[in-house]
């Protein structure tokens, strides 16, 4: 099979996710750039992403390539776009939902740093109070109880405050706190769960991801043209579409397995791809492409700065 001819200032794609569906997800090439490049635009650059990507033989692709007729490859070539953009928005919703959440989480730890200082002072201000307390007040409250002030509070307690609180544990006041606490903590948790609020995190609306519905009939294809061999499914690329099925699985399988968790965004590009380093600190879709880009964008700012300055 021939290799594509690409225009000139057009890069040979990348292959950066470490996932099937998201590599797939990524064949458009500097997407919001001056470069972009689709480079599934037709029926033989999806075949020739088929072949790099190990999902067909070269004969395989050839012998399709060979018979596929120029209107049912182009009704193809749409097939795989709304494939692409349904993957695109599923594990996109999911890669978002847990940036905002990362975010929320630094920033309330950032204010918690932020309040400890003011959490430090009145602590001081109490251990000073309390010392003040034992170093003067301390006798003219004890002679004051010895003079009957403490056994009139005892009695006091004793008479009325006691008695009240029994009266309002047996009227029905008994609930304590930790108890009201966990009833209301339970009960919020059942409104989240109803109307879907809860599920944020997980990129999730009412527990329906957003995309799905556009995903499913794909899934749904992959898997009636699906044998399994060795439990493991496998496809036989007769079809035009052939190329689509094991995508759609990949999709399937990585949205419904704990790797999801580890769908990102691209902090300097749209691409997706999974992390996975051992810390979840993977940032870049590639650390020589879009991370050295940001390496060379932060040193002129800084060198611009510091001109500025002189």
């Amino acid at each position: 099979m021939e290799t594509p001819q690409l225009p000139d200032g057009i890069r040979e794609l990348p292959v950066v996710a470490r996932d099937l569906a998201l590599d797939f997800a990524n064949t458009v090439d500097d997407p919001l750039g001056p470069e972009r490049h689709d480079h599934i635009a037709d029926y033989h650059g999806l075949l020739w992403w088929s072949l790099r990507v190990s999902l067909i033989t070269e004969p395989e692709a050839d012998r399709l390539l060979h018979t596929a007729a120029p209107r049912p490859a182009a009704a193809i070539v749409r097939k795989a776009h709304a494939l692409r953009d349904a993957i695109n928005h599923t594990a996109g919703t999911i890669a978002d939902a847990q940036a905002r959440s990362l975010a929320t989480a630094d920033s309330r730890a950032e204010q918690s740093t932020r309040t400890a200082p003011d959490t430090q002072r009145n602590t001081v201000s109490a251990e000073d109070s309390q010392a003040q307390r034992n170093a003067g007040g301390g006798s003219g409250s004890r002679a004051q109880r010895e003079a009957g002030g403490a056994s009139g509070s005892w009695a006091q307690r004793n008479a009325g405050g006691a008695s009240g609180s029994r009266a309002r544990r047996e009227a029905g006041g008994g609930l304590d706190s930790r108890a009201q606490g966990d009833a209301g903590i339970a009960a919020g948790s059942r409104g989240q769960r109803a109307d879907g609020a809860g599920a944020g995190d997980a990129g999730v609306e009412g527990w329906r991801l957003e995309g799905w519905e556009e995903l499913r009939p794909f899934v749904t294809s992959a898997v009636e043209r699906a044998e399994l061999v060795d439990l493991q499914p496998t496809w036989r690329f007769e079809l035009l579409d052939s190329p689509l099925w094991p995508v759609a699985h990949a999709a399937y399988e990585l949205l419904t397995s704990p790797r999801a968790a580890r769908i990102k965004r691209c902090a300097g590009c749209p691409w997706l791809f999974l992390d996975q380093s051992k810390n979840g600190s993977r940032r870049w879709c590639s650390m020589e492409i879009c991370g050295t880009s940001e390496k060379v964008r932060l040193y002129v700012t800084r060198r611009a700065a510091r001109r500025s300055q002189s």
